[in-house]
C-alpha cells in the first residue's frame, strides 16, 4: 500500500485526489480517499493506493482535536499509535499527526525504517507521501545532480535529498513539522544513538540475541515466506521459525542452477529444518519485462543489482494459490554483526593523506577497471577511500567510475559528502567509528538497497516485509553487545554462526559466505536485454546521459556485452545507470 496526504486550500485537494486516482490505476491498484475539514477552513485529505481497502480502524485514530495515522501497517504499529510522543527506537512505523484545530502537521519517521517519507510544497499547500512517484506526478520532476551522482558513487541518496530538487525526504529519526501558518517546514530530532543501547542485566550474549530475534519473528502473522540463500543470515531466520514450530513458513530461493555454490546445501538445509522449500531458476526471458516494470515496482530509484533476481522471486509468487502475509529476509545481519570490525583497517587507510590516495585511485578509471587482477582489486579499494567518507567505504559503498564514466564537479562532490555525513551524524552522533560504520551500513545497504529491493514490490502486492535482524529488539541487542561478543573469536558474525550451529550441522554454519547477486554477463549479453539497453539507456532523450561521458559509458557496455573481463567494482555502475534510465523511462510513460 502507498500512502499520500494533502493539507491546504480546498481547491488543491481535488487535483491531489485526481492524481491519486490516476497513480493507483497505473499501479494496478485502487484509490481509497478520505478527508477532514480543519478549523481554519483548509482541507486535510489522505488516502492509500492499495490492492485492498486499508483497515482504517487499525491505521487511523480520530479524536476531537487530532487525527493520527500510521501510513503503513507493520508489526510494531500499535507501539507507534500509543506512545506520546514517538521517541527512541521502539517501532518501524511512521506516524502522522494532524491538529484539526490549528492545522499543524507532524510526521515522525523512525530510524532504520524501510518506509521513506517525502514532502513538497504546492501552490495550494503541502503534499506528503511514502511514494516519490506520486509527489513527482503532482509537482513535476526537476532532476537533482547530487542525487544522480550519489546513486552512482554511494549507491543511495541521503536524506533530505531526493532525485527531484523540489521534493525532500524526512531524515530518519526526525519529526517533520509543517506549521499552520504556511511557513517553512522544519525537522526536529527525537532519536539518539543511546536509544539503541539497553541494560544487559548480565544476559548471555547468544541468548540475548536469540530472545530478541524470536520476539520479532513471533509477531509475524502466518503464512510467511523466507527469502533463503542458504547463507548464515537467512538460514538463522529459517532456523528460528523452525524452532518456533512455524509450519506455515516457506523457504523461497533464487538459483542459477548447478553452478550455484549453495545448489545442494540450501535444499539439504531446508529438509533438515523441516520447512517447505521452493527454488526459482534464472530465466533470461524475464529480463526485459522486469526492466520495463521497474517504475511500477519501485517508488524511487534503486542501485542494488540484486533487485532483478529479487523481482523474479516475487513475481513467481503469482503462481501460488495465495500470497503470504509477509516475507522475511536476513537483511541487516552484516551491518549489525560484522561491518564494525573493519574500523581498525579503515582508520589505517584513512591515515594515508587523501592526496596520495587520490593519486593511486586515478589509475582505476584510467584503465584498471578493465581487469580482475590483484592490482585492480587493490586500486579499486583505494578508489573508494579517495572518494567516500570512511563510514560509507567500510560499509560497502560503491566504487567509483568518476573520471571515466562520469566526472563530478568539485562543488557537487562537496555537497554530496556534506549531505551523506549530515544524515549519518544526525543518527550516529559522536559514536565511535565501528558503530558509525554499522549505522551507515544500516542506512545504505539495508534500508536503501537490500531491504528496499523487496519492500516496494511486496507492498504493491499487499505483502509485508519483515527483517528480524533490524527489528527494534534485535537492533538494541546488537548495539548492547561489544564487537568482540558479536564476532566471536574474531569471526565476522561469529555469534550468529554459533546460534545457527545449534540447529544445523556445524560446517553448514561456517560455509564460505555466499552472495545474492545479479548474473551480469548473462543479463547484459542476452539479445533482448542488449536491445533494450540500446533503446532506453542510450536514447537521445535519456536525461541520465547528460550526467555521464556517454562515449565511455558505451565502451563499458560494449565490454560487458562482449563478455570481456571487468573489475567487480564497475558492475554497480552498469546496473545503476540501467535502472535509473529504465525507471525514468517508465515514469514518463506512466
Amino acid at each position: 500500500m502507498f500512502f499520500a496526504a494533502f493539507v491546504g486550500e480546498p481547491t488543491g485537494s481535488s487535483a491531489w485526489a485526481d492524481a491519486m486516482q490516476r497513480h493507483a490505476a497505473w499501479l494496478g491498484l485502487s484509490a481509497h480517499l478520505y478527508s477532514r475539514l480543519l478549523a481554519d477552513g483548509r482541507t486535510f485529505a489522505f488516502g492509500w493506493a492499495s490492492i485492498r481497502a486499508p483497515d482504517t480502524a487499525a491505521l487511523v485514530r480520530d479524536g476531537a482535536q487530532r487525527c493520527t495515522i500510521v501510513p503503513l501497517d507493520v508489526p510494531t504499529r500499535e507501539h507507534a499509535l500509543t506512545e506520546e510522543p514517538p521517541k527512541g527506537f521502539g517501532t518501524h512505523a511512521t506516524r502522522m499527526d494532524v491538529s484539526l484545530t490549528s492545522g499543524e502537521v507532524w510526521v515522525t519517521v523512525p530510524v532504520l525504517s524501510l518506509e521513506k517519507f517525502y514532502y513538497a510544497r504546492t501552490g495550494d499547500g503541502w503534499v506528503l507521501s511514502n511514494d516519490l512517484r506520486l509527489i513527482v506526478r503532482i509537482v513535476g520532476l526537476d532532476i537533482d545532480v547530487r542525487a544522480v551522482y550519489t546513486l552512482f558513487q554511494y549507491g543511495s541518496v541521503p536524506s533530505p535529498l531526493t532525485l527531484s530538487r523540489n521534493v525532500l525526504r524526512v531524515v530518519p529519526g526526525h519529526t517533520l513539522i509543517l506549521p499552520a501558518d504556511s511557513g517553512e517546514a522544519r525537522l526536529q530530532r527525537f532519536f539518539s544513538i543511546g536509544d539503541l543501547v539497553e541494560e544487559r542485566r548480565e544476559r548471555d550474549p547468544e541468548e540475548y540475541v536469540l530472545v530478541a530475534m524470536d520476539t520479532a519473528i513471533a509477531r509475524t502473522q502466518p503464512p510467511v515466506v523466507v527469502h533463503f540463500s542458504g547463507g548464515v543470515d537467512s538460514a538463522l531466520v529459517a532456523a528460528r521459525l523452525a524452532a518456533l514450530r512455524r509450519t506455515d513458513a516457506r523457504l523461497q530461493r533464487f538459483t542459477l542452477g548447478p553452478s550455484d555454490p549453495f545448489h545442494e546445501m540450501a535444499p539439504a538445509m531446508a529438509r533438515h529444518l523441516g520447512l517447505e522449500f521452493e527454488e526459482v531458476y534464472w530465466n533470461p526471458a524475464e529480463i526485459v519485462p522486469i526492466l520495463q516494470s521497474l517504475a511500477q515496482e519501485y517508488a524511487a530509484p534503486l542501485a542494488d543489482p540484486a533487485s532483478l533476481p529479487t523481482l523474479m522471486l516475487i513475481q513467481a509468487m503469482a503462481q501460488w494459490a495465495s500470497l503470504p502475509t509477509a516475507v522475511l529476509t536476513g537483511t541487516g545481519a552484516q551491518s549489525l554483526f560484522a561491518s564494525g570490525r573493519k574500523a581498525r583497517l579503515f582508520r589505517r587507510l584513512y591515515a594515508v593523506p587523501r592526496a596520495l590516495r587520490r593519486l593511486v585511485a586515478a589509475a582505476y578509471p584510467a584503465g584498471l577497471w578493465r581487469g580482475t587482477s590483484r592490482l585492480s582489486w587493490f586500486v579499486g579499494a583505494v578508489n573508494k577511500t579517495a572518494h567516500l567518507p570512511a563510514e560509507y567505504a567500510a560499509a560497502g559503498g560503491h566504487s567509483s567510475m568518476d573520471g571515466f564514466a562520469f566526472r563530478i564537479p568539485p562543488h557537487v562532490r562537496a555537497e554530496m559528502e556534506r549531505a551523506a555525513l549530515a544524515e549519518l551524524d544526525a543518527l550516529a552522533g559522536d559514536a565511535d567509528l565501528s558503530d558509525r560504520i554499522s549505522i551507515s551500513g544500516g542506512l545504505r545497504n539495508s534500508m536503501c538497497q537490500c531491504g528496499a529491493r523487496v519492500f516496494d514490490p511486496l507492498r504493491r502486492r499487499g505483502v509485508g516485509t519483515v527483517m528480524p535482524f533490524l527489528e527494534p529488539e534485535t537492533v538494541r541487542a546488537a548495539f548492547s553487545l561489544s564487537w568482540d561478543e558479536k564476532c566471536l573469536g574474531g569471526e565476522p558474525k561469529g555469534l550468529l554462526k554459533e546460534l545457527l550451529a545449534r540447529q544445523v550441522p556445524r560446517e553448514w554454519a561456517y560455509w564460505p559466505k555466499g552472495r545474492f547477486l545479479l548474473p551480469y554477463y548473462e543479463t547484459f549479453r542476452h539479445s533482448a536485454a542488449r536491445d533494450y539497453v540500446r533503446d532506453v539507456v542510450f536514447a537521445r532523450d535519456n536525461p541520465i546521459l547528460s550526467f555521464c561521458n556517454a562515449r565511455n559509458v558505451e565502451a563499458i557496455f560494449r565490454r560487458v556485452e562482449a563478455g570481456q573481463p571487468m573489475h567487480v567494482g564497475v558492475r554497480p555502475f552498469v546496473w545503476t545507470v540501467t535502472f535509473l534510465s529504465a525507471w525514468l523511462h517508465g515514469l514518463r510513460a506512466g
